[in-house]
């Protein structure tokens, strides 16, 4: 029998009940399947953990040319989540006549609720609420509604058209940015077009729903920082290489920018020396957005279904 291997990373926890049904569908489709952790990510440790593995699903985990050609003779077919292959050598996995196959858009609603999550405890301060009442301080801070605002999006793939269409219900105002998307299907997608500079010039929200390739790496950068209203929240979901971590640190701490809420990070996980952990008005939550029964139940199914067409059916 074929041998899905599934690998993931220790940080992602109550994950057992996604894993046993995905033994039982795979099952169904001609497949054993196993879950493995990973605790360090090393190379040694993904080798071993890919022992007597046909197929493997991937965290976002190195995978050098070393570390390829050291891999079980057994994998045929590597799995992975979302379209960020830069940590995979990809000319030395096809020398190893590896099949590399990426599963996308699975987690576009998880993705974009989390994001209007983010936005409505960040407006209206609710994490900041919430704390202070467990410190017994029955204080009320204003705050700003996410109702009517102006929200930019930047990147209007599958997470920002959902987004778009969550948001709708909101009266907000959209703006989107995205050179690789025309402008009528911004408009189908209920958002205006905007060149970024001026989509950070007039938005009250800004959401990060970018790629990260070499063009967008710190597309955020200083400079564009710059042109924000001071009144500004940042949303990212995206990437943390997006954005100047340095210099957006430096923004919120001149009060140049007014908030943000972060999912993700340049360095992940957030080390405990980031300076990002004393700013009061940065809510920081653990790369958690895509990270929901429903989202990982269909990206696991969806794997079965590749490998055991692969496998199976050529």
């Amino acid at each position: 029998m074929i041998h899905l291997v599934s690998l993931f990373d220790t940080h992602n926890v109550d994950s057992d009940k996604v894993h046993e049904a995905t033994a039982a569908y795979a099952a169904k489709c001609g497949l054993a399947y196993t879950w493995r952790p990973l605790t360090e990510g090393s190379p040694d440790e993904i080798i071993c953990a890919l022992s007597g593995a046909d197929a493997a699903i991937l965290p976002p985990v190195p995978l050098d040319s070393t570390t390829i050609s050291a891999l079980p003779e057994t994998i045929r077919l590597i799995i992975h989540y979302g379209n960020d292959n830069r940590m995979i050598d990809l000319t030395a996995v096809r020398e190893r006549g590896i099949t590399v196959v990426n599963i996308t858009e699975v987690d576009a609603e998880a993705t974009a609720e989390f994001a209007i999550a983010l936005m409505l405890s960040v407006r209206r301060k609710i994490v900041r609420h919430a704390c202070q009442l467990k410190d017994e301080k029955w204080h009320r801070h204003m705050s700003n509604e996410v109702n009517k605002s102006t929200v930019g999006i930047i990147g209007f793939g599958a997470v920002g058209r959902t987004l778009a269409r969550f948001l709708s219900g909101f009266g907000c105002t959209l703006l989107a940015c995205d050179p690789y998307v025309s402008d009528e299907a911004i408009r189908a997608g209920g958002a205006v077009p905007s060149p970024l500079d001026e989509l950070l010039q007039r938005s009250d929200i800004v959401q990060l729903c970018a790629a990260c390739t070499e063009e967008t790496i710190s597309l955020l950068s200083r400079e564009k920082l710059q042109l924000l209203k001071p009144t500004a929240t940042i949303i990212n979901t995206a990437q943390g290489e997006l954005i100047d971590e340095d210099a957006l640190i430096q923004g919120l701490k001149n009060r140049t920018i007014r908030s943000v809420g972060l999912d993700v990070f340049t360095d992940e996980p957030l080390d405990r020396a980031s300076a990002l952990l004393g700013i009061r008005q940065a809510t920081l939550t653990p790369h958690a957005a895509a990270y929901t029964y429903e989202a990982l139940g269909v990206f696991y199914s969806r794997a079965a279904d590749i490998a055991a067409g692969f496998f199976h059916h050529g």
